[in-house]
Order: structure tokens, then sequence, then C-alpha cells
């Protein structure tokens, strides 16, 4: 059903006029239709690598997706080819990207293929996959990020999504949990208090310090648009 709709989608492009015109013309014309709705099943079957989605997920308050249960437009960056997909979903709970792949027997979920994904977009978020296969002995856990802000220091967000079953008869929910990271040329650090924060500037500490003190910026409290002013006032030192 899909494949037909998408072909007669297609052919609305032509008028009355040229169904008229002469049967040569209409057949060039059908042929380069024809090539063109390969090449957008071609690329839309390249996308769907992966497996069904058979995940089970824990009934309760909240859901396990990023912002939102239900699928939205974005765009997936795979082994250097971009993918425009209307229906996406982030599972931050199992940490998957899903898309929905519409059949001619129904719509289908699919739990893409991590290891062939380099990035994707989803709602103005932008998130990239870091893996020991492409990050050689990398220190912090495997798996989608949000890059917040790239620089020579670069602030990374790591979103977690916990399952807790609450007692007293309540039933359970899903509990968020934010871990940033700052990607320096000296490594990475994960950003847990002031200490750790100024720990990633390196020779600049005592300048970033002078300027934390200065904007009143408490790190324990920081937004992330604090954090990057701090990383944004370290490029003006250099």
């Amino acid at each position: 059903m899909f494949r037909f709709l998408l072909f007669s989608g297609v052919l609305i492009f032509f008028t009355g006029a040229e169904l008229l015109s002469q049967s040569g013309v209409i057949s060039e014309k059908m042929a380069g239709l024809q090539e063109l709705y390969d090449s957008i099943m071609q690329k839309n079957l390249q996308l769907i690598d992966g497996k069904a989605h058979t995940a089970k997920y824990p009934s309760g308050i909240g859901h396990p997706f990023f912002l939102t249960k239900e699928p939205v437009a974005g765009i997936i960056y795979m082994q250097g080819q971009e993918f425009r997909h209307t229906y996406i979903r982030y599972d931050v709970f199992n940490d998957v990207l899903q898309v929905y792949h519409f059949t001619e027997s129904g719509p289908q979920i699919i739990d893409l293929n991590k290891n062939k994904i380099d990035s994707f977009l989803i709602e103005g978020h932008y998130f990239v996959n870091l893996t020991a296969l492409k990050n050689h002995d990398l220190p912090i856990p495997e798996g989608f990020y949000e890059l917040k802000y790239k620089g020579p220091v670069s602030l990374l967000l790591r979103y977690e999504k916990v399952y807790l079953d609450y007692s007293s008869g309540y039933r359970g929910g899903y509990e968020d949990h934010l871990l940033r990271y700052l990607s320096t040329p000296d490594g990475w650090y994960r950003i847990v208090s002031r200490k750790s924060l100024l720990n990633a500037f390196g020779k600049d500490l005592e300048e970033i310090k002078k300027y934390i003190r200065k904007s009143g910026i408490s790190v324990k409290l920081a937004t992330d648009e604090e954090i990057i002013r701090i990383i944004k006032y370290s490029e003006s030192i250099n």
C-alpha cells in the first residue's frame, strides 16, 4: 500500500495536457518516474537496518522516550548518508533510536542498528553516537549523547531514564537523569562539582575561577547555557 501511494503521489505532477501528448514523451517521463521511485525506495530500505521492535516497557508514571512518546520528524545520519524521516523517536530507557516503517501489511517499529548510526537530529537536538569502535579507549559509557556545544572544549549531555518501582502499593515511574561531560584535548571530564569543571581547563584554571566568581555562576546549579558561557570565555583567553 505504501509503495502504491508513493508512486501515485509522484504521478500527480503530470497534467492532463501532458497525458495527451505523444506516446514517446509519455514513455520517457514514465521511465523517469520509475527511476525516481526506485531511488526513493532504495534509500528508504537502506535506512531500515535493524530489527523489529519487541521490547516491553514497565508501565508507570512518565515514559521511556526523549521529550515525547509520540514519533516526530527527524534526520538520521548513517555511514555518511542523510535520511529524513517523518516518524522517529529516541528510546532513552534502552538507548535505541527507532523509526516507524510503513509496509503493505501496516506500520512497524524498527530498532535501528546502532553501530551504523553516526548521529541524528530530533526536535532541534543533535545527538552523536559514541562507541568504542569509533572512539578508541572511550573513557565514558557508550551510547548517544547530545552535542550541546562543539569547540576545543565541547559540552555533551547523556540522558538516562531509570524505572523506579515505588513501594506502598503505588505504581512505579520513570526518573530522568542528566549527565554532563566536557570533551577536551586532554581528555573527558564529567561535571559533578565545581572542582571537576575547573579541572577541564588546565592552565586556564585560575582565569576560569575568576570568571565564575565575577559572573555569579553556581556550577552545581548551572544551566547548559551558563556552562557554554564558561567554555566560550576559555576560548577568548587563548
